[in-house]
């Protein structure tokens, strides 16, 4: 009998022994379990704050594109009409010269009639 309570004895410390290890296997897979999926969640909402950083990166670009065609534009039509209002510039004043030319021929020969009339 004194085998029997031996072996029954030695049978259950082997039992709880056995139990211990599963459960404590258990709880280290649970513990893997959980920074898995926490890991997992983090993983995730890195990956969508990412897109958000790629998206407003690619609306930025598009942004800058757009202002350098709207100053290459600003540039072109700057120094175009800097051009066209030196062109009316000088066609004013050529104009203008050409009318001073004419007065002065005018008046140059009043003159010359004048000093005619005084000679007689």
């Amino acid at each position: 009998m004194k085998k029997t309570v031996h072996k029954i004895v030695v049978l259950l410390f082997a039992a709880s022994f056995a139990i211990t290890l599963l459960t404590g296997c258990e709880e280290e897979n649970m513990v893997d379990t959980r920074k898995t999926k926490l890991i997992a969640a983090e993983n995730l909402q890195l990956r969508e704050q990412l897109e958000q950083y790629s998206q407003t990166v690619e609306q930025q670009k598009k942004s800058i594109e757009e202002c350098q065609k709207e100053k290459t534009f600003w540039e072109k039509h700057s120094r175009e009409g800097s051009q066209d209002l030196m062109d009316l510039s000088y066609q004013h004043f050529a104009k203008e010269n050409i009318e001073l030319q004419q007065e002065n021929k005018q008046l140059k020969a009043q003159i010359e009639e004048l000093k005619k009339e005084l000679e007689k």
